[in-house]
């Protein structure tokens, strides 16, 4: 069996890894993780499921959904990197990437990226990244969807610059 396909998994995999422990700084860097004994910024807080009577476990938040793109700021310079950490802020909205079901003030984040280079993502995560980027000015936008993708309405924009 040829290694190389096992050895470019096993590269990509390690790469993937290596992108999911570093921290959003607020100005949108992805910085270096937090040593264990620092405190970390805590997860968004989800509601709980509790069993309806008619037997269902999902009870969705109360309220109009809302979201605002955290960081990096609206006009945020990125001097050294060829990345851009995202962190949303989401409220009265359930993140959620385990169903198809629609289910109400619950689904995932869109986000675009439009400049020298686009990209595209779906994630149910309210921290998120866009990698390998040439320097430019770059438009991020993000909106909430439901769990099958439709868009609900509620969305946010800024525009950074990466300096080379």
């Amino acid at each position: 069996m040829d290694a190389k396909p096992l050895l470019a998994l096993l590269i990509v995999g390690i790469v993937f890894a290596a992108g999911c422990i570093g921290q959003v700084s607020s100005t949108g860097q992805i910085t270096q993780p937090v040593p264990e004994d620092q405190p970390q910024d805590q997860p968004q807080e989800q509601p709980q499921e509790t069993e309806t009577p008619e037997g269902n476990l999902y009870e969705p938040p109360s309220g109009s959904p809302a979201m605002t793109i955290a960081s990096p700021a609206d006009g945020a310079v990125l001097e050294g990197t060829s990345a851009i950490g995202v962190r949303v802020t989401v409220e009265n909205f359930r993140l959620s990437g385990a169903t198809k079901e629609l289910r109400e003030n619950e689904g995932q984040i869109h986000a675009v990226l439009d400049g020298p280079e686009t990209g595209e993502k779906y994630t149910p995560f309210n921290t998120f990244s866009f990698s390998n980027l040439e320097p430019g000015t770059y438009t991020i936008m993000v909106e909430l969807v439901d769990n099958q993708r439709n868009p609900i309405g509620v969305s946010d924009s800024v525009t950074v610059t990466l300096a080379g």
